[in-house]
C-alpha cells in the first residue's frame, strides 16, 4: 500500500504547553468561535494558526498541500466552520470532524469512491506512557494482513483502504511494550486512535541473558525452527532472515524449550510469496507438543517472472485449501459441505483407534455475534473436521509415526477413514475451545488465538502455510 506522511498539529506543539482538547460534539467544535488573522502565508501556515487560536488537533496529507498558493485571512468572532470553508475555497481540499481532530483531505475520484466504498482510513499518533513525547519509528500494523505503516518523527501514522470488520492494530517498537488495540468497524466512518506505549527500560535492565550464540544455540535455533514454521515442503522455502534476534531456554528436565525474540522476526517465504513480519509473543515446545502466538504482517515479494507468480498463485490456493481459515469462512458462510468439509463431534480423540462421532448442525455450535462480521461458536469436548479434496501427504504420516514411535504427544488423528471414501487417508484435523465461546471474524480471524487447540492435520502445518486476510482463493465452479 500507499504509505502517506501526514502532518499534525497541536496546540501543545505550537504554545509550548501541555493541554489536551477535550472531544466534544461535532457541532460544539465547528460552531467554536475564533479570532484569526494571516496575510500571504501558505496553507500550512493558515492551518497553523486556526488550530493555535481554536485548540483543535489537524492532520493531513502533506502532499495535498498547493506549494504556490497563498492565504489571507482577516475574521473576527467567527466560527471555525466558517473559517475554514472560506480558507480552503478554490484549493479541491474539503475537512471532516472524527472525534475531536479535523481531517482535510482531497476527495477521491468517483470511480475510486466506488472501489472503496466499504472501506475506512485509520489514523493516529503513538507517544510515550511515562514522558507524552511522541515515538518514532513504531511498527503499526493490522494483525495477520497486509496494511501497516511506521510513525514519523511525530509519532503519526495512517492505514488507508480498511475493510469493514474486527481487527487489532498492533504497535510494535524495540524499546516499548507490544501495544494492541481492537477495532470494530461497522460503517464507512473513518477511525482516529491514539495510543500510549509503555517503556522496556526497565524491564530490559532486569533480565539477564542467559544463552549465547554457540553450538547450543544452534541446536535449538534447528528446533525452533522446525517447530515454528512447520515441516511441510513449504517450510523448506522460508528463511528467518534475522535470526540473530532470537534467544532461548532449555529446561531439560522437563524437555521445554522456550524461545524469545528481541525484535520482530522477518521471515521470508519463497514458497507462497510472502514476507513476513512476525511479534513473537510466546513460544514454548515440550516433546512433540508446540505452542506459540504472535502477531503477523505480511508483504508481498517480487516475483523473478510470471512462471515464478504462477506457483505462487497456485502454492497459495493449495495452503489456503482445507486450512482453519478456510474452514471458519466456510462455516460463518454455511457452506462447510459446498467446500468441502465434513463436521462430527468427537468425544475424546481417535489416539488407538477410531472413535465414536455424532452428526453436528452449524446451529449448534454457532451462534451470531454482536456485529455483522462476527460469529461465536460454543461446543464441548471435539469437532472433528475431515476436508475431503485432499489427502494426508506422506510427509506428514512419517512424522506422526516418528512422533508415536518415540512416545511422544503426537498431532491427533490417525489414518482415519470415512466409511464409503476411497483412496488415501483424508485430512482430519479437531478442534477444541479453551473457553465456554469463541468469537471469530467471517474472513476466518480468531480475535484469541490461546481460545483455540487444534490437532491433527492443522497441529502440522505452521507459519510456512499461513496467508493474510486479505487472500481470496480464485472461484471456478468445480466440475
Amino acid at each position: 500500500m500507499k504509505s502517506y506522511r501526514f502532518h499534525f498539529l497541536f496546540s501543545i506543539l505550537l504554545m509550548g504547553c501541555c493541554c489536551t482538547v477535550s472531544a466534544q460534539s461535532q457541532k460544539s467544535v465547528l460552531d467554536r468561535v475564533i479570532d484569526v488573522q494571516v496575510w500571504e502565508v501558505n496553507l500550512d501556515s493558515a492551518i497553523i494558526r486556526v488550530s493555535e487560536v481554536s485548540g483543535i488537533f489537524f492532520s493531513y496529507n502533506a502532499d495535498i498541500v498547493p506549494i504556490k498558493q497563498k492565504f489571507t485571512l482577516a475574521e473576527s468572532n467567527k466560527s471555525v466552520k466558517y473559517v475554514l470553508s472560506k480558507l480552503l475555497t478554490g484549493t479541491g481540499l474539503e475537512y471532516k470532524l472524527i472525534g475531536d481532530q479535523i481531517i482535510i483531505f482531497k476527495p477521491q475520484v468517483a470511480v475510486e469512491e466506488a472501489k472503496f466504498k466499504e472501506h475506512v482510513m485509520l489514523f493516529g499518533t503513538v507517544t510515550d506512557d511515562a514522558t507524552g513525547a511522541p515515538i518514532e519509528g513504531v511498527n503499526v500494523f493490522v494483525a495477520k494482513s497486509m496494511l501497516g505503516d511506521g510513525t514519523d518523527q511525530n509519532g503519526f501514522f495512517s492505514i488507508d483502504h480498511l475493510p469493514l470488520g474486527t481487527y487489532e492494530v498492533t504497535f510494535s517498537h524495540v524499546a516499548y511494550q507490544l501495544g494492541v488495540k481492537r477495532i470494530n468497524i461497522q460503517d464507512t466512518s473513518d477511525i482516529a486512535l491514539r495510543i500510549a506505549l509503555i517503556s522496556k527500560l526497565d524491564q530490559l535492565e532486569s533480565i539477564e541473558i542467559i544463552s549465547t550464540k554457540d553450538k547450543s544455540w544452534e541446536r535449538h535455533l534447528r528446533a525452533f525452527q522446525t517447530a515454528f514454521l512447520g515441516s511441510t515442503p513449504n517450510a523448506s522455502r522460508c528463511v528467518i532472515t534475522n535470526d540473530h534476534v532470537l534467544d532461548f531456554q532449555y529446561y531439560g528436565n522437563d524437555d521445554l524449550l522456550i524461545g524469545y525474540a528481541s525484535e520482530p522476526l522477518i521471515i521470508e517465504n519463497w514458497a507462497l510469496g510472502y514476507r513476513i513480519y512476525y511479534v513473537l509473543e510466546l513460544f514454548e515446545q515440550r516433546g512433540g507438543t508446540t505452542r506459540y502466538v504472535g502477531k503477523s504482517r505480511f508483504e508481498e515479494l517480487i516475483p523473478s517472472d510470471e512462471g515464478e507468480l504462477k506457483r505462487w498463485n497456485k502454492n497459495r490456493l493449495r495452503a489456503y485449501r482445507g486450512s482453519l481459515e478456510h474452514f471458519i469462512r466456510s462455516l460463518t458462510a454455511n457452506r462447510l459441505r459446498k467446500e468441502g468439509f465434513l463436521v462430527y463431534k468427537v468425544y475424546d480423540l481417535p489416539t488407538s483407534g477410531p472413535v465414536p462421532f455424532y452428526e453436528v448442525t452449524i446451529n449448534s455450535i454457532m451462534k451470531n455475534g454482536s456485529h455483522p462480521y462476527e460469529k461465536k461458536l460454543s461446543f464441548k469436548d471435539y469437532l472433528q473436521v475431515m476436508y475431503l479434496r485432499e489427502t494426508e501427504p506422506m510427509s506428514y504420516l512419517e512424522e506422526k509415526q516418528k512422533l508415536l514411535s518415540n512416545n511422544l504427544a503426537s498431532p491427533a488423528g490417525l489414518n482415519y477413514r470415512m466409511a464409503g471414501e476411497s483412496g488415501g487417508s483424508r485430512q482430519v484435523s479437531y478442534l477444541q475451545l479453551n473457553i465456554p465461546t469463541v468469537s471469530v471474524d467471517k474472513r476466518g480471524f480468531i480475535y484469541d488465538p490461546l481460545a483455540v487447540t487444534t490437532l491433527g492435520y492443522w497441529s502440522w502445518e505452521r507459519l510456512a502455510e499461513s496467508l493474510p486476510i486479505e487472500y481470496e482463493p480464485e472461484t471456478r465452479p468445480r466440475k
